[in-house]
């Protein structure tokens, strides 16, 4: 029965050539676009699965209150904790079985005639009891242990040592002391959040920034004196991991973790920190710590799901729209015995060998696409046929979409009436059914352009936000500005300056290109708090941007004097700091922690975005700290920039210095920070033109069909005098009144949707009625191209075939 039921489901494919062509196709797309969603979504689950026991093991962020309510601020979700959260959970936290630290920050290493300029892990001892992750030669434990020690990843074993084993060797940390290799670690798979960790050392290391005096830690020197290279930046500046013990309860370990928060940083307070435990697995997607990562999956998402729709609602619209043709089909086969289950079986069967046809195609399509998608979403999609999950994937999607796309129609097919259709009044008798599955196809025309509208809004709305960020955002100087990956070592910044094509020269800290920056609380005199980020900056480095002083002086680098015990501010720290006026500020005096003395406001600038163009401008100052430069800032004349950089790298080598490990132009940075909504933009652009294209082949398919049944009517009324002009515009209006009342109906849930996107953004574009009715135009005016075709070769024929047509 089951052979016979797909024999004819294969011969009555075969008759309507058209009609499959267009759903094959939209079938194509949609299918392709939710494979690769599903392998996306795949991905992003894996990370740190390689882990033992990952289900064990939590990263700590850390939930800052605001310091008051003048301050327009809320909670803060931040990476990094109080560098003693770990000793106070292993002391008082009965659930955690070990905790451990980690810093990072970029040293000078050393092996014999190479140098090289790499960022040192720093951790505690325990982190080997956390992170069990494997050694090629050595043994991780060991070398933690050890502080005259360091592991290397194998990648970063070869690019100091080359083919022989490093184990036992030696490699110079900062021209000051030597580390000897102990461990060699496989390299960690892209899907870890620590896959960039190349060096591992241990924090009891006298040249850690562990070892740093408490005062280093809880904030660098702002008084123009030496700060040791070593010392973190900030209070806070410490990731810290822990491993729950066996059969350990997450939520009575947060519980625990909430009690010690209230009772030693002050939870629930202003200014306080509640520390929060978040499952390694769950890094990725993490609301709080990667909302642009999760809010991309949720479009991509949304987009793929809207893509599998518009060609399901294709498809039930053909299949019941041909319906009255294999009317006297489905006659014969009751007549001869068929049951309704057994034509149900029959109609469904066509669907699935349609839907498998469309998924071997779409597999196929899919492993093209993964390679520039994994480019342009930096992710390690991949469609290992031999995976259990990959079947699952195919299997789920295909039975998935069998059952929407055929279900409603194959009922529709099954429930004609033998009798009515034998005896040659089908269609007339028939017509009950007929109407009811025109008002259903009007509906899913109707959802159909809803979502097809909000599609082009949603692009509409994101190109002027990407030209706002792009354009608008950036007002100051960043032409020509290098950066260089160096701790601003005085042989060449005093070089620079004499390099023709130099026109100036800054330095400061890596927090000048993050998006989090240092928080420090600043205490006026008359006890007023107020958290402020903190750059640190020497004297050139706001000049390179060419940013005038809105009120005071900028500090003279020339003049060493005017920098000690100063710092400027932006303007939104001027107005956090209770003045009305730039010039109010100047000459106010803030204690910051851990500086010996109070500092006073020197000059105002002008906000400037430059770690986020997407967030709120925060109040900043900026601050001398030479032990804390990590970058230099160079200001290039325009011209021959090549022989500029030449002469750079000519400096470099004469003064003996290491080559900088990295080195880029700001602009670059500034095209990073908006790389994520020029892909949003480019994806949905993207997916909209697919869409609308499967849009208009689905209203081409329906209005081809429309027309056809409405012949002997068409006849009719040109025998009467109706125009060419008169039929055209009864046809189109059919049709779009479902477009505009759709349309209408796309509106609402648009606005509501990109309202809560734009919300992510600090400043962003109006949502205006052009918003709306543009696309509205666009998709009004496409439909009706694309039915006016169509309806003009019928309108053309001359009436006496039309007449004869039935």
């Amino acid at each position: 029965m089951l052979y016979i039921a797909a024999s004819q489901a294969v011969r009555s494919l075969r008759q309507v050539k058209a009609d499959i062509v267009i759903s094959l196709a939209g079938l194509v797309v949609g299918l392709t676009a939710s494979l690769l969603m599903a392998l996306l979504i795949r991905d992003q689950m894996a990370y740190d699965t390689f882990l033992p026991d990952h289900a064990q093991l939590y990263l700590v962020d850390s939930i800052l209150a605001p310091v008051d309510e003048d301050q327009d601020a809320g909670p803060l979700v931040r990476w990094r904790t109080p560098p003693d959260l770990a000793a106070t959970l292993v002391a008082e936290a009965p659930e955690v079985d070990a905790a451990a630290r980690l810093l990072d920050d970029a040293r000078k290493i050393r092996r014999g005639n190479a140098a090289f300029r790499e960022f040192v892990t720093w951790v505690d001892p325990s982190f080997a009891d956390i992170m069990h992750l494997p050694a090629v030669e050595g043994d991780l434990k060991e070398s933690l242990a050890d502080p005259g020690a360091v592991a290397l990843t194998q990648t970063m074993a070869r690019k100091l040592f080359g083919p022989e084993s490093p184990l036992g060797k030696r490699i110079e940390l900062d021209e000051r002391t030597t580390l000897r290799v102990r461990a060699v670690l496989k390299d960690l798979p892209f899907r870890s959040h620590m896959r960039e960790v190349m060096i591992l050392a241990s924090s009891a290391s006298p040249y850690s920034p562990f070892s740093a005096p408490q005062s280093r830690v809880n904030g660098p020197r702002t008084d123009g004196g030496d700060s040791d290279p070593a010392a973190a930046r900030t209070t806070g500046d410490v990731y810290t991991y822990v491993r729950l013990r066996d059969g350990a309860d997450p939520a009575a370990a947060q519980a625990t973790l909430d009690g010690l928060a209230a009772r030693h940083w002050g939870a629930g307070h202003a200014g306080g920190q509640s520390p929060q435990l978040v499952p390694m697995t769950g890094l990725q997607l993490h609301a709080g710590l990667n909302p642009d990562r999760l809010n991309r999956m949720y479009m991509i998402g949304g987009i793929a799901l809207l893509t599998l729709l518009i060609p399901c609602i294709n498809f039930i619209n053909m299949a019941t729209a041909r319906a009255t043709r294999r009317a006297v089909e489905v006659g014969v086969r009751k007549m001869g015995g068929a049951r309704r289950r057994d034509l149900v079986t029959q109609f469904m069967l066509e669907t699935l060998i349609l839907v498998g046809i469309a998924m071997v195609i779409a597999l196929s399509l899919t492993e093209l696409a993964i390679p520039p998608v994994n480019r342009f979403l930096d992710a390690r999609l991949s469609l290992d046929a031999a995976s259990p999950e990959v079947g699952a994937i195919v299997a789920g999607l295909g039975a998935g979409v069998t059952l929407l796309a055929g279900f409603y129609p194959a009922l529709v097919l099954a429930a004609h009436r033998p009798v009515a259709i034998l005896k040659g009044s089908g269609p007339g008798t028939a017509a009950p059914v007929v109407d009811r599955t025109a008002r259903v196809r009007q509906i899913l025309m109707m959802g159909q352009f809803m979502l097809l509208v909000m599609l082009l809004v949603g692009a509409s709305v994101t190109y002027r936000q990407q030209q706002l960020l792009t354009r608008d955002r950036v007002s100051y100087d960043t032409a020509d500005i290098l950066i260089l990956d160096a701790n601003c070592p005085e042989s060449i910044r005093v070089g620079l300056q004499h390099i023709d094509g130099v026109k100036g020269v800054g330095c400061t800290g890596m927090e000048s290109l993050e998006r989090s920056r240092p928080l420090v609380t600043a205490t006026l005199n008359d006890g007023h708090a107020v958290r402020l980020n903190r750059v640190a900056a020497d004297p050139g480095f706001l000049p390179v941007f060419h940013l005038p002083a809105l009120a005071g002086q900028l500090p003279d680098p020339k003049r060493p004097s005017t920098v000690r015990h100063k710092v400027v501010i932006n303007e939104t720290a001027a107005r956090a700091l209770g003045n009305d006026l730039p010039e109010d500020a100047i000459g106010q005096t803030l204690h910051l922690p851990g500086v010996d003395g109070d500092v006073q406001v020197a000059a105002v600038v002008p906000d400037f975005p430059m770690g986020s163009l997407q967030d709120k401008i925060a109040p900043t100052f900026f601050v001398s700290d030479p032990g804390g430069y990590e970058l230099m800032y160079v200001k290039l004349a325009p011209g021959d920039r090549a022989r500029t950089l030449a002469a750079i790298d000519a400096l470099w080598r004469r003064v003996g210095e290491l080559t900088p490990s990295d080195r880029y132009f700001f602009d670059d940075h500034l095209n990073s920070l908006t790389s994520l909504i020029r892909h949003e933009t480019q994806m949905i652009t993207l997916f909209s033109l697919i869409n609308l294209g499967m849009a208009c082949a689905g209203i081409y398919g329906l209005s081809a069909v429309t027309a056809e049944r409405r012949t002997k009517e068409i006849g009719v009324r040109k025998v009467y005098g109706a125009s060419l002009a008169d039929i055209l515009r009864l046809l189109l209006w059919q049709f779009a009144k479902p477009v505009l009342l759709a349309s209408a109906l796309a509106w609402l849930p648009a606005y509501l949707f990109l309202h809560r996107w734009l919300a992510g953004f600090a400043y962003h574009v109006d949502i205006g009625p052009w918003t709306f009715v543009g696309p509205t135009a666009l998709a009004l005016a496409i439909a009706a191209a694309t039915v006016a075709g169509q309806t003009i070769l019928v309108a053309r024929a001359r009436p006496v075939l039309a007449l004869r047509y039935e």
